[in-house]
């Protein structure tokens, strides 16, 4: 269902309120995925790789983050 949020939120049985769910559902996806790469392989948050260009992930991360502002306000507007 999850994955299906979008769509969810189109049906005919869903409220105005079941928009602000299912997008912040859906950005807490991403900010998990995020956080799940920028750890993954770290015994401790404080470890560091050093042959990582965090640049280029936070890009990667904000550009999420701006397509999923995109999707959910043309998908309240409809």
């Amino acid at each position: 269902m999850i994955r299906g949020l979008t769509q969810w939120c189109q049906h005919e049985n869903t409220t105005p309120n079941d928009y602000g769910l299912a997008a912040y559902a859906e950005m807490q996806r991403i900010l998990s995925r995020s956080l799940e790469f920028l750890y993954a392989g770290y015994n401790s948050p404080a470890d560091a790789q050093a042959d990582c260009d965090y640049l280029l992930v936070v890009k990667t991360i904000e550009a999420q983050f701006m397509n999923w502002r995109q999707e959910w306000e043309e998908t309240a507007k409809s």
